[in-house]
C-alpha cells in the first residue's frame, strides 16, 4: 500500500468508480480491502477485465446505467485493514 503522508492513519490505495444517478461518483463494489488494489495500473487491468468480460447490459447494471463515467481513482484507506475510508470522489 502506498503512504499518504497528509493522514497517518489512511494509506492510498485504487479502486473502480462511476457516476451514480444522483450525480455522484461512487465506489463500483462493496466498500472491503478486497475490492481495492496497491497500484493503479493494477486497478486499470481489473477495470479493462471487467469491460472485456462484461455485456453492455451487465456494465449498465454494474455502473446503474452509466457505464462510460467508469475509471479508476486513487481512494484513501484504513491503514491496517485497507478498507476505505472514503467511499464518495469529485467528479
Amino acid at each position: 500500500m502506498n503512504n499518504d503522508e497528509t493522514n497517518h492513519d489512511t494509506v492510498t490505495r485504487y479502486g473502480i468508480t462511476y457516476i451514480d444517478q444522483d450525480g455522484f461518483r461512487i465506489l463500483a463494489h462493496p466498500h472491503y480491502a478486497t475490492h481495492l488494489r496497491d497500484t493503479k495500473e493494477e486497478a486499470e487491468k481489473l477495470l479493462a477485465l471487467v469491460k472485456e468480460n462484461n455485456s453492455e447490459s451487465s456494465l449498465n447494471m454494474y455502473a446503474e446505467g452509466n457505464p462510460d463515467s467508469l475509471e479508476v481513482r486513487p481512494v484513501k484507506a484504513w491503514r491496517g485493514t485497507g478498507d476505505p475510508a472514503q467511499t464518495l470522489f469529485d467528479n
